[in-house]
């Protein structure tokens, strides 16, 4: 039989807020492995490749920098937080320093330069909401069983694996992702077709795609009103 005779009111407030901050420092470090994974083209496999690149590398070690403040908040969370916040004490202060030194994490990343800068588009927020889909089901469960203190503990292990939980998010996210690009695509042709006169010039190939592209924009636009996909983007969208 579960017992649940810890969830009071005031527990139950406390330990949301507690997890709530251990999820948003979670949240926090998926930002460069959703770079990498966007970087990648969506792709899985390719982003997991990429892991081995020394930036990454540098990433991995910035999540365990985060995990051991994590560690070395719930040592002094009993001794800091013990007259408030009772059993969650060590959960609070694992909380409390995993947050403030992933934000640190973040403010130190930030001023790495990329040769592709991260979109927060609507697709990696879908992907940030999969990606906490596992992590949400264990603390819940575990806190059904009693155990919210190691429930909140369990973030932990998401931090340290966070790479495979973005590319788990992406494989769980894929039948979605492909259905609202195939709306993107019907809308595309939708609007294509209803533009009479219309002349639509497709470029293929391995190599030099987007350069001939604007090539050919440049010297069309020269007889032609002309409208090319911008940057990198070579799709019929």
């Amino acid at each position: 039989m579960i017992d649940v005779g810890w969830f009071l009111p005031a527990d139950a407030g406390l330990w949301l807020a507690v997890t709530f901050a251990a999820l948003c420092a979670a949240s926090i470090l998926l930002e460069p492995f959703l770079h990498l994974y966007q970087a990648e083209g969506y792709c899985a496999g390719g982003m997991l490749r990429a892991l081995q690149t020394r930036a990454a590398m540098q990433d991995m070690a910035w999540q365990m920098a985060v995990v051991a403040m994590g560690m070395v908040g719930w040592w002094l969370g009993p001794v800091a937080f013990s007259s408030f916040a009772g059993p969650m004490a060590a959960p609070l202060g694992l909380s409390a320093l995993m947050l403030a030194s992933a934000m640190a994490v973040a403010t130190i990343r930030s001023s790495r330069p990329h040769k592709k800068p991260f979109a927060r588009t609507l697709r990696v927020c879908r992907l940030v909401a999969w990606a906490q889909i596992p992590p949400l089901v264990i603390m819940a469960l575990l806190a059904l069983l009693g155990k919210p203190a190691v429930a909140v503990a369990s973030v932990l292990f998401f931090v340290i694996w966070t790479p495979f939980w973005v590319a788990l998010a992406g494989i769980m996210a894929w039948p979605l992702e492909r259905a609202i690009q195939a709306g993107y695509a019907r809308k595309a042709k939708r609007k294509l077709a209803s533009i009479p006169g219309l002349t639509v010039i497709g470029v293929t190939g391995s190599y030099g795609k987007t350069s001939a592209k604007f090539i050919l924009q440049s010297i069309l636009s020269q007889e032609f009103r002309t409208v090319s996909t911008p940057h990198s983007y070579n799709t019929p969208m």
